[in-house]
């Protein structure tokens, strides 16, 4: 291998911010092989790193770059040739690179003025590496003017007072041009956006007045308003419909959003938009004091474009007739989204196989209205190869997805079922399960008919099938049905097991009075039902619960109006037997009253007209238990009397009634007629009373003893008292 090389000299006028020229000496001991290559290092920071390139072993001078400004380096050399690498050669004293221009540009976010020829600017706040040696550079003109004034400030703060502006040599209410940038001891970065001010006159105080804000395109809005005078020019901002916060806050940082206008113009032309999206436009005026008053135009919402690709177009649950497409929104809608265009076609097959797919290409276009993102797709051919293209729409459709697929088996689906057996006892389908399967596919098909024309029979969960016998068509009963499961997950379906033949001999019910047939059965459903039986069963209860409560409720019911009828009817009884009972009493009070006054009207009568009383008519008699009961007098202490009609009246003289045996015969023939009665009804109707009697006095005007007499019957006597007549 080679000898050390000489010690590589660095050229002081070579060196800068991010380069230098590295140059070394040629060394004569090859020891018989060339040199190839020179590996150069270089040490930063107390570490040693292999440059990226090697230099071929004639060039003995090389240019380093992307060095880090204002950094200590050294380097050091190694020769390679054909038998190996040489050890480096003595490194090179430490160089200090220059520092770089500043590239950050600085932004004014405005300057204030207080006091003629004195300025307040305020710089956006900005991240740089701010060494010693970098300062803010202001260069500032009278516009008029042919120089710029520079002034130097350290980077301490982001707001600078400039006063003394105005010299000799400068005239007042001139207008200013003023510029900023970063500058060191290599250069100046590059300058800000130019800022213009007027030193003692006051920002505009007219309002713009908009005349329209017509969107033209999906991207662009045309502006036009009235002309002001005495300005400078108009500047137009433009931002997403926002809060007020927010627009405040981009107004402030978003200088990509603002154009200025001269004062000659009165439209202008916002472009670059975004599609089918509601700006807030504001137009301020301005002149070199400062901006004006900011007019708002009304929103407006720029015009609908088509929309960007579909991010995603999805297949699942793909067989060999039939698949599931699904797809997402476009990432940018560009508008409303109305519809998305289907289209898929057959494609020619190119593989070697022996498939009885058509030969023609079929194309079938659809229409689906958003927001329904998914297909189901059937009548397709088996194991055909299909191209699937589709495209979002708004007023215009946007680009469009392609892909193909096959129908059939798809990488992930799973795996066919094995042992694929029939069970005579129970009229089951058994299989082994396939791990990853979510559902398994039944066909079958009839040997008589069509062999090859494989019908569904059904789909389940489960890894047994019943079979029910009026499921299969045609029903001969020398038929013979072939059968074959599929297994399925959400990818695709999987080959076809093996084909089992069956003979609708085995296929036909058993006995159904048989009790081991009936549980088969039952079992066979519950196990093919899964969850739907119980919830079958969980409904028939239901049923049944419902029957019972509206049955105890009828019952109720009719139990309730039962005994409102019943307690309705004896209400009547009583009412009608009270009324009956109060009637009876009525008209007995009646009659008692009527036969107390033709007694004492009698009385009354005998004891006036003489002392010769004839007897009274002797009272019937009621026979009550077999036991005769006396006649009872009331007191006849009633106001209401028949000595009140007839006793003033009547002119009858006691002369013209002592010849007559019988006083009371000369009575009015109607009075004689209704004692005579009343003395029989009274008898007839006491019968029902109580056979005791009080003690009864009576007082009577005009009889003995002052005219008083008091009567006194004891019941079962007949002993008359002193003074008064008595019955016989």
């Amino acid at each position: 291998r080679p000898s050390a090389p000489y010690q590589p000299i660095i050229s002081q006028t070579s060196i800068n911010s991010t380069t230098l020229v590295l140059n070394w000496r040629k060394d004569s001991d090859f020891n018989y092989s060339p040199i190839r290559y020179s590996i150069i290092q270089y040490e930063i920071a107390d570490k040693w790193y292999n440059y990226k390139e090697k230099p071929e072993g004639q060039i003995t001078s090389l240019l380093i770059k992307g060095l880090e400004p204002n950094s200590k380096y050294r380097f050091r050399l190694a020769a390679q040739n054909d038998i190996g690498i040489s050890d480096y050669s003595r490194p090179t004293n430490f160089i200090t690179t220059k520092e770089a221009l500043p590239s950050l540009k600085l932004e004014i976010d405005e300057i204030n003025r207080e006091h003629p020829c004195q300025i307040n600017l305020h710089i956006k706040q900005f991240n740089s590496h701010r060494s010693d040696a970098m300062q803010l550079k202001i260069l500032y003109k009278q516009l008029s003017s042919e120089t710029f004034e520079t002034v130097l400030f350290p980077i301490t703060n982001t707001s600078i007072h400039m006063s003394n502006i105005c010299s000799s040599s400068v005239v007042v209410q001139s207008v200013y041009i003023l510029f900023i940038c970063l500058t060191n001891s290599v250069g100046d970065g590059p300058l800000s956006h130019a800022k213009y001010f007027h030193l003692n006159q006051y920002s505009p105080n007219k309002t713009v007045e908009l005349v329209s804000a017509q969107p033209i395109s999906s991207n662009q809005i045309n502006l036009e308003w009235t002309r002001v005078n005495d300005i400078n020019g108009y500047q137009i901002q433009w931002f997403e419909n926002e809060t007020s916060n927010e627009i405040v806050r981009k107004r402030r940082n978003i200088m990509n959003n603002t154009i200025i206008v001269s004062n000659h113009e009165s439209s202008t032309l916002l472009e670059n938009l975004k599609p089918y999206t509601i700006y807030d436009i504001y137009v301020t005026t301005f002149n070199v004091f400062g901006n004006g008053p900011v007019n708002m135009v009304n929103r407006v919402r720029t015009h609908e474009a088509p929309p960007s690709f579909i991010t995603k177009l999805i297949f699942s649950y793909v067989t060999y007739t039939s698949l599931d497409l699904s797809w997402s929104e476009p990432s940018d809608r560009n508008g409303l989204l109305r519809t998305f265009e289907l289209v898929y076609s057959s494609l020619p097959n190119t593989e070697n196989n022996n498939n009885n797919s058509s030969t023609l290409i079929k194309t079938i276009k659809q229409v689906i209205t958003y927001p329904t993102m998914s297909l189901k797709i059937d009548d397709l051919e088996s194991r055909q190869l299909y191209d699937f293209q589709i495209c979002a729409c708004t007023i215009v459709c946007g680009p469009v997805v392609k892909q193909t697929i096959r129908t059939g088996p798809q990488p992930n689906s799973p795996t066919f079922p094995s042992d694929f057996t029939f069970s005579n006892e129970k009229n089951e389908l058994i299989w082994k399960p396939v791990t990853n399967s979510e559902y398994y596919l039944l066909e079958y098909a009839s040997v008589t008919t069509d062999e090859n024309k494989w019908n569904k029979l059904d789909k389940t969960t489960k890894s047994l099938y019943h079979i029910d016998y009026t499921q299969l068509f045609p029903q001969a009963s020398n038929d013979t049905y072939t059968f074959r499961v599929y297994s399925m997950n959400h990818y695709g379906i999987s080959e076809a097991s093996s084909i089992l033949r069956i003979t609708s001999t085995e296929l036909l019910p058993r006995s159904a009075s048989s009790p081991s047939s009936i549980i088969a059965t039952v079992k066979t459903f519950i196990t093919n039902s899964g969850y739907l039986f119980f919830i079958l069963l969980a409904l028939v209860g239901l049923l049944l619960l419902m029957v019972v409560c509206i049955i105890l409720t009828c019952c109720c019911c009719c139990y309730r109006q039962r005994r409102k009828n019943k307690l309705g009817s004896r209400t009547n009884t009583m009412s009608t037997a009270l009324d009956d009972v109060t009637a009876t009493f009525q008209r007995t009070e009646s009659k008692r009253s009527l036969h107390r006054d033709s007694l004492a009207l009698s009385d009354i009568y005998n004891n006036s007209c003489g002392a010769r009383t004839p007897p009274r008519p002797a009272p019937l008699s009621s026979t009550l238990d077999g036991r005769r009961s006396a006649l009872l007098y009331d007191d006849l202490n009633s106001n209401k009397s028949l000595l009140d009609e007839y006793s003033l009246k009547t002119n009858l003289s006691c002369a013209d009634n002592e010849s007559s045996k019988y006083p009371w015969y000369q009575l009015p023939q109607q009075l004689y007629t209704y004692m005579s009665n009343n003395h029989i009804r009274e008898q007839e109707d006491d019968e029902s009373e109580t056979q005791s009697t009080s003690v009864q006095s009576v007082n009577i005007n005009g009889g003995a003893n002052g005219g008083h007499i008091l009567m006194q019957n004891v019941p079962k006597s007949r002993k008359p008292v002193a003074g008064v007549s008595s019955f016989v």
